[in-house]
């Protein structure tokens, strides 16, 4: 090795002792004004090699344990701040879907996203339950006012049927065609509720000036006195208008 580095070439080399240890021997030329003068070795001692090897495993090995409590840390803590969480507004949004309307369990004491969305998915339920509320209100009322008139609509059919009077059998067919309109009247304003009640649920809700809507309930108000009893509002106290 050094004669090669006397010739002027650097010598790197790696020999295996009977023992199985290993040492390294680098061997570079040594100039003075661009001539070799002489060669430089260097040589590492029976062990070095190895306790390099070791530490460097055992280095391995720590940062490998620590990655790993890390990991299950963190693992730990999203469960329990984000996912367990999630699987109770998931299993809760699905007993509203298969079972209706149950409670959701909201997260009052979270302000971050977790509870934010929380309040939002318990709104929206208890909207829905008042939209269902209100539809079963609907459907008994309309159930009540389209059983009276089916009602006398069948009891004048059935009197009309054993009547012997052509006065009576007049009178019970205009009664019927009170009841045929009276039932076509409440077909049309339950068409015409559900058509808004789509309409309503469609909509986008904006924030409004409430002084503008009063400025034109007053202005129509103006407009629709003036023109029924010709005079001003402002001329008109409330004791007159009552």
């Amino acid at each position: 090795d050094i004669n090669e580095a006397l010739d002027g070439n650097a010598v790197a080399k790696e020999y295996k002792l009977d023992n199985g240890g290993i040492i390294v021997h680098v061997t570079v030329p040594v100039l003075n004004n661009n001539e070799i003068v002489n060669a430089l070795l260097l040589t590492t001692e029976e062990g070095d090699i190895g306790l390099i090897l070791q530490e460097g495993r055992q280095g391995f090995v720590r940062v490998f344990i620590i990655t790993i409590f890390v990991t299950l840390f963190l693992s730990i803590a999203l469960s329990t701040t984000i996912a367990r969480p999630l699987t109770r507004l998931s299993t809760a949004a699905e007993r509203v879907t298969d079972a209706g309307i149950g409670d959701t369990p909201i997260m009052d004491d979270r302000r971050d996203e977790i509870g934010t969305l929380s309040r939002s998915i318990r709104r929206m339920t208890v909207a829905l339950q008042d939209r269902v509320n209100a539809v079963e209100a609907f459907a008994a009322d309309v159930a009540h006012e389209v059983k009276n008139p089916l009602t006398s609509l069948q009891s004048a059919i059935e009197t009309l049927n054993t009547s012997q009077s052509e006065d009576e059998k007049k009178e019970l067919i205009l009664i019927a065609f009170k009841d045929l309109k009276r039932l076509d009247r409440l077909i049309s304003d339950i068409s015409s509720s559900s058509r808004l009640e789509v309409e309503l649920a469609k909509g986008e809700f904006e924030n409004i000036d409430l002084k503008d809507v009063l400025a034109s309930v007053i202005e129509v108000t103006e407009s629709t006195l003036i023109k029924k009893y010709g005079v001003d509002i402002k001329s008109v106290s409330y004791t007159h208008l009552t």
